[in-house]
């Protein structure tokens, strides 16, 4: 599979080599009663709760990797963290009790970062749909609690085209990376994956 997508963009090598672990994920219990519409209020708790440990573990590193700066790309403006505070506390959990239970290895590449951050903000492509399905939890004062696949709502469209451009660049001035990056990718959705089947 991979000698047959070497003359392709990483883009296209990506959403073809990752779509067996993008399609396993999606097969997980969790992830088909997420997009029925259909999750409960404490199955959807469950799963904001990993969620918010994987970012908490994650985006931090990310943002942290010093190559950023020979990049127009802020990856500040592409975390979710935030939303997915917003979300628990509004269901009312405080999220000071939840710790990450392993830390990004210090020997993760800035390309595998890369094809992780690939996995994170291309998930904000289908939450305006998956929020959509979720306005039956509601929380404080009775609204809904969407915020993290809200993303960045009307934004959300922009800051995907940014990091596309950013991958188009990085694969320009680094094409050896390219391998690393997908590598990147499968362990992330290998990882979300694993996350959900841990639920109950």
């Amino acid at each position: 599979m991979l000698s047959d997508t070497q003359n392709t963009s990483l883009r296209t090598r990506l959403k073809i080599l990752t779509k067996p672990f993008h399609d396993s994920l999606e097969a997980t219990p969790l992830a088909i009663v997420l997009a029925s519409g259909e999750i409960s209020r404490e199955q959807y708790i469950s799963y904001l709760k990993a969620l918010y440990i994987l970012h908490k573990r994650v985006e931090p590193a990310i943002c942290a990797m010093p190559e950023w700066e020979n990049y127009l790309l802020d990856p500040h403006l592409h975390m979710r963290l935030d939303l997915l505070i917003a979300d628990l506390e509004a269901l009312g959990i405080f999220t000071e009790s939840l710790t990450p239970n392993k830390i990004l290895n210090t020997e993760d590449s800035f390309a595998k970062a890369i094809g992780m951050l690939y996995v994170l903000e291309g998930s904000t492509m289908g939450g305006k749909l998956l929020s959509q399905r979720l306005t039956h939890i509601k929380g404080k004062e009775n609204f809904p609690v969407n915020n993290y696949f809200n993303a960045y709502e009307h934004q959300t469209i922009k800051r995907w085209g940014e990091y596309c451009n950013f991958l188009s660049e990085y694969e320009h001035k680094n094409p050896q990376d390219s391998s690393e990056i997908i590598l990147g990718a499968c362990s992330m959705f290998l990882e979300i994956e694993e996350i959900l089947l841990a639920i109950n």
